[in-house]
């Protein structure tokens, strides 16, 4: 009949596949959540940190997402799509060098 594991290898194949859809607005709640800063002050043009750093954080998770697009990022926050990989790659460059950045945008 096959090998004892073959059920529990097949469930784990079909897990590994299965990969929820994220949309934009859950992507910018966390964000603002995790922050702790409204929407509004994330399409804020400031360059200060906590909004900065949450801009680059969406776009991080974003870049990382099966589904969603950057420019639908930039559309939204009415960003330049440079501009935001730019900011999501330089924290990404910057998480891997500190872990607790690189866990905390996990928790996102």
């Amino acid at each position: 009949m096959g090998d004892d594991r073959f059920s529990e290898r097949a469930l784990t194949k079909a897990a590994e596949k299965y990969r929820s859809k994220l949309l934009l607005e859950e992507v910018i709640e966390a964000v603002c959540d995790f922050y702790d800063i409204n929407a509004n002050l994330l399409a804020d043009p400031v360059k200060a940190r906590p909004a900065s750093e949450a801009r680059a954080a969406a776009a991080l998770l974003i870049q990382e997402s099966d589904n969603l697009k950057l420019t639908e990022l930039g559309f939204y926050l009415k960003r330049d799509l440079a501009t935001l990989s730019q900011s999501a790659n330089r924290l990404r460059k910057r998480a891997t060098k500190d872990k607790i950045l690189w866990g905390n945008i996990e928790n996102i």
